[in-house]
């Protein structure tokens, strides 16, 4: 498993798609939503951590079941 985040986004980029061409899951740990720079290392990530502010509202009422 590979974790990746914004910070050092080249870097990132480069790992993820080592990681996917390798058949390694991507792990993305994201505060805040992509800009258009973030959004290349959001498509390679396989499972995501993200805070509860990044769900539509439609979303936020199947977590209250």
């Amino acid at each position: 498993m590979l974790l990746v985040d914004y910070y050092g986004l080249d870097g990132m980029l480069r790992a993820a798609r080592v990681a996917r061409q390798a058949g390694v899951a991507v792990v993305g740990d994201f505060e805040r939503p992509p800009g258009e720079a973030q959004q290349a290392l959001v498509d390679l990530v396989d499972h995501l951590i993200v805070p509860r502010s990044f769900l539509r509202d439609g979303d936020r009422d199947d977590l209250a079941a």
